[in-house]
């Protein structure tokens, strides 16, 4: 079962997806997944741009993007200031790592 972000680990969680800017991930570390701590591989903010659903886009900023490689982790894309995430089900297609479930 994947990790879902929940909102009382990560603080008070504002409405754009963001929490306190000086939060870092759950390793302590800067550039650390929130939910699982695994340092994340940077992404293209453009990529985010083209992935995230449509609804979620202005919720981006101007932030650089991390991607969360663990599969059991429903976070996808992440900033660490302010701190901004998307998960799996903020997406238009599906992240191969992240299924568990073959294709509908």
């Amino acid at each position: 079962m994947a990790a879902r972000a929940d909102p009382r680990k990560l603080g008070a969680v504002q409405e754009m997806g963001t929490v306190n800017c000086c939060e870092v991930g759950a390793s302590g570390e800067s550039g650390s997944c929130v939910v699982c701590g695994r340092r994340g591989r940077p992404v293209s903010r453009r990529t985010v741009e083209h992935l995230v659903k449509p609804e979620k886009r202005p919720e981006i900023g101007s932030e650089s993007y991390r991607f969360c490689e663990t599969p059991e982790c429903d976070i996808v894309y992440f900033t660490d200031h302010p701190l901004r995430y998307f998960d799996r089900h903020d997406l238009t297609v599906r992240v191969g790592i992240k299924e568990t479930a073959g294709p509908i």
